[in-house]
């Protein structure tokens, strides 16, 4: 039976419902129409040109990304503004654009609990529980987890800082990894929060942790995680979390089967360069 949009967001939405998301956050359906068939599905990190370019080029259907579009309010939409020129091409295309941002990122089986899993965790938990009405158990299967953001687990066997940093480069696919901390120290308790996750450093550490893995670590932010004690290995925005295109698409093609083609965005790259 031929598949629509709706049932795409239906799919996404069981493993990750719209109300996980934060309320600054723009998820779900951005550019579409629910009715329209399916036969081709792109599934990218970021709703960039070239990603664009590339749907229009292999007759895609409907793009689902992690990161949106108009995360901030946009009163015109014009050709002489980047996010202007992507929904006028994706509209004139007839392609749809769907994002599962925070509301990914905070649910069980999501982007932080995929990420903990490839790097093989034990015992893994939310390390930042969701607040007031999301804070009740979620039955999806995984009915003892709750939802929030990040996670927190126990490495399999203590890695020194230094091993752990090599794996997370080595299962991530990145050129370089950054750390912070005695490359000698013995790890075992781990917390992940991916993209940009140096806020809930005071939770991993009331939590126990000894190593927070994200992104966009700062100096500042170097300066005091050495200060009180605390190791922190630098995945990368785009390292930590471009792996959002492996998990969906295994979701996708186990849910779907041949009844839509399902192709992966090969071809992102990290836009902070190094020499």
């Amino acid at each position: 039976m031929a598949k629509i949009i709706k049932d795409i967001m239906a799919i996404i939405e069981e493993l990750a419902p719209i109300h996980l998301a934060e309320a600054w956050d723009n998820c779900g359906l951005l550019v579409g129409d629910e009715k329209k068939e399916v036969k081709r599905l792109l599934i990218a990190l970021e709703p960039s040109m070239e990603v664009i370019d590339e749907a229009v080029e292999k007759g895609i259907d409907l793009i689902v990304t992690h990161h949106p579009l108009m995360l901030n309010k946009l009163n015109k939409i014009i050709s002489n503004n980047v996010e202007g020129r992507k929904l006028i091409k994706l509209i004139k295309n007839d392609i749809g654009l769907y994002s599962a941002h925070t509301n990914l990122d905070k649910a069980p089986n999501g982007l932080n609990f995929y990420l903990g899993r490839l790097l093989k965790l034990l015992d893994i938990k939310v390390l930042s529980p969701s607040s007031g009405e999301n804070m009740h158990h979620y039955n999806n299967g995984l009915e003892n987890h709750l939802m929030g953001l990040g996670v927190i687990g126990l490495l399999e066997k203590e890695l020194t800082l230094e091993k752990l940093s090599k794996a997370v480069q080595r299962i991530l696919g990145l050129e370089y990894i950054h750390f912070v901390g005695d490359k000698e120290r013995v790890i075992r308790t781990v917390a992940i929060v991916t993209g940009s996750g140096i806020s809930e450093l005071d939770k991993a550490i009331i939590k126990g942790a000894e190593v927070l893995i994200t992104g966009d670590i700062k100096y500042h932010n170097a300066q005091y995680a050495n200060e009180v004690g605390i190791s922190l290995i630098d995945a990368t925005h785009f390292g930590s979390e471009n792996i959002v295109v492996k998990l969906l698409g295994d979701i996708f093609s186990k849910k779907l089967k041949d009844e839509v083609e399902v192709l992966l965005d090969q071809k992102a790259q990290n836009p902070i360069q190094i020499l």
